[in-house]
């Protein structure tokens, strides 16, 4: 997806965001090729009226090739990795939130800076229901629920 811009980018995941149905998610790549390295990623699941948000944590990606800025990503609303979750988290009530968080964090937290790689696509399998089912349990667990 060449030519894109963050304005573009944003406008379209976020049409595809706010289209999910429950049990839907978006997975958003960083397509930027790098050596013996994965790139960064992000998904945003649709879980009921919430929108849960995942971005890439140094567990799966390497701190050395992907420059991880806790700081700006705590200050945008994401919980650091822990027991319950392996990746950067947040959950969101709506698809404006959901949408600027993950772009924001993307760009910002993870020092994505060429729109033009950004590839994502629209998806629901049995598998992920699954992950729904434990992103429903961290929902009872921590009620963080925040508007952007």
């Amino acid at each position: 997806m060449n030519g894109l811009t963050w304005d573009s980018v944003h406008e379209t995941i976020h049409r595809d965001i706010k289209c999910l149905e429950d049990g839907g998610f978006v997975a958003i790549e960083y397509k930027q090729e790098v050596v013996d390295a994965v790139f960064p990623y992000a998904q945003v699941a649709r879980v009921g009226n919430h929108y849960w948000c995942e971005i890439s944590s140094n567990t799966f990606l390497p701190g050395d090739r992907w420059p991880l800025h806790g700081d700006i990503l705590r200050a945008a609303g994401w919980n650091p990795p822990d027991d319950d979750c392996p990746n950067w988290s947040s959950d969101w009530t709506n698809p404006n939130a959901a949408t600027a968080a993950v772009i924001h964090g993307l760009r910002y937290g993870r020092a994505c800076t060429n729109p033009g790689v950004m590839e994502w696509h629209t998806a629901t399998s049995t598998r992920q229901v699954g992950l729904v089912h434990r992103f429903r349990a961290l929902f009872r667990r921590k009620p963080r629920l925040s508007a952007w």
